[in-house]
């Protein structure tokens, strides 16, 4: 789906850690209306400070009706926030269309029977952000950090003669998600 801006968005919902961090990396935190799912004592030290700047931040789930107080320009957030289902639900996209407002779905959180999830993919949402709140030589800057990084471990990786099995897991309440090889997680141990 295509998203057409007029204008750098202003009043911004970002729901969940990674586009909060993400839009505080790249210097755009003032545009960052309301903050939901962060954990602040997981940010990065360098992003606290434009964190705490936010005007509304909560690590739990914002309500529908609360979101349409704040009366934002663009939604930040996962598949998952536009869904019918989970605790993060902010309406549909649709929903939010039919009041001229964008939503972006990180590619990062589609299902993985949707596509595969790559660091390019990864790299590429950094760029669209970028272009979206007119901060291109940031995000260009984190994605050659991310590439000199991978590319470092990787060249490491090909001198081990130990190539360890990895699994990577995360806690989703009381079950377990396991991050295959379709995900961004499995993506990036093959990388490395």
């Amino acid at each position: 789906c295509e998203l057409t801006f007029f204008s750098v968005p202003k009043r911004v919902i970002a729901i969940n850690q990674d586009s909060v961090e993400t839009l505080l990396a790249l210097g755009a935190g003032d545009s960052i209306l309301a903050a939901v799912g962060v954990e602040r004592e997981r940010l990065l030290p360098q992003l606290q400070a434009a964190y705490d700047q936010i005007p509304f931040y909560s690590r739990h789930s914002l309500d529908l009706e609360t979101a349409l107080v704040l009366e934002p320009d663009f939604l930040l957030g996962w598949y998952s926030s536009f869904s019918h289902r989970g605790n993060w639900t902010m309406g549909t996209t649709e929903f939010w269309r039919q009041r001229q407002v964008n939503c972006y779905m990180e590619p990062a959180s589609f299902s993985n029977s949707y596509q595969f999830q790559t660091l390019e993919h990864e790299y590429d949402y950094i760029r669209d952000m970028g272009r979206i709140f007119a901060k291109q030589e940031p995000a260009e800057r984190i994605v050659c950090r991310m590439q000199e990084k991978v590319q470092a471990v990787e060249k490491r990786a090909e001198e081990d003669t130990i190539k360890p099995d990895s699994l990577i897991l995360e806690f989703e309440g009381k079950e377990l998600r396991a991050y295959g090889h379709d995900t961004l997680g499995g993506n990036i141990i093959e990388h490395l």
